[in-house]
């Protein structure tokens, strides 16, 4: 997994039409994302292949409501993942997740600061955020360890640090695109927690690691739009390995769907 995908698992850096302070609320109620298809090619022995489909709905409030994870094929460790439901509850500083999936239910809490930023997530993952004076993520502490955010004077993530190992994962935007829902890889944790605290100018190019001791991951991405600039389509490549040899590589694609409403 790509360090700064992994660093991101509860943060996520896009969202045209959602608002950036409160998750769930929309910037642009008339157009919003009903469906994802997400499709992962991998050749190597490092990751595993997967099909699924996300289907979310909203509230009459254009709040999120649920979003229902279906997977057609996706084993993890050699097992069959179960769909599962994610229904959310937005509170004036936190959201309630409750999770249906093997016929079991569990609950995910997302507490947010006064300006409506993630800062502590505590259920089935943990992990807690800081931010600087003009609200952007300055660091973040989770199982994989704590990350360093340096952004530049664009308003775009620029490196990331991780403070273990001290690799640093750089990121290149295209500069003609603004941010917009899909934006990777920080849409796929609104699938999890439909949060999206933070959000860079530009669509996200490139990630690449400068350390070349350690095991890296290096992605590039392409995006299809339309005339407004809505994602209609992503494509992912991303490279694993070490300075040596290149043992992993995968493709992803995620096809989009939208309502006007």
């Amino acid at each position: 997994m790509n360090k700064l995908v992994a660093s991101l698992l509860t943060v996520a850096a896009i969202g045209s039409f959602f608002s950036c302070k409160k998750a769930g609320n929309s910037s642009n109620p008339q157009f919003r994302v009903t469906h994802a298809h997400d499709s992962l090619i991998t050749y190597g022995t490092g990751n595993y292949p997967y099909v699924k489909d996300y289907k979310i709905t909203y509230t009459d409030a254009e709040k999120l409501s649920t979003i229902k994870e279906v997977n057609t094929e996706y084993y993890y460790g050699g097992f069959n993942m179960d769909s599962s439901l994610r229904s959310f509850n937005f509170g004036s500083n936190n959201i309630i997740i409750d999770i249906q999936q093997s016929g079991t239910v569990s609950r995910d809490s997302a507490s947010l600061n006064a300006a409506g930023q993630l800062f502590l997530l505590l259920g089935n993952d943990f992990a807690e955020y800081s931010y600087n004076s003009n609200f952007q993520l300055q660091a973040s502490q989770d199982i994989l360890g704590t990350y360093n955010y340096i952004w530049d004077n664009n308003g775009n993530i620029s490196s990331l640090i991780n403070e273990s190992t001290l690799d640093t994962q750089m990121v290149s935007y295209y500069t003609d695109k603004a941010d917009a829902f899909g934006n990777y890889p920080c849409t796929d944790q609104f699938y999890f927690y439909g949060m999206l605290p933070v959000r860079t100018r530009n669509l996200i190019k490139s990630l690449v690691s400068t350390q070349s001791s350690y095991y890296f991951t290096n992605s590039y991405i392409d995006y299809t739009t339309d005339a407004q600039g809505h994602i209609l389509s992503e494509v992912i490549k991303s490279y694993t390995g070490s300075l040596s040899q290149i043992t992993d590589s995968t493709y992803r694609q995620v096809n989009f769907d939208y309502e006007v409403k």
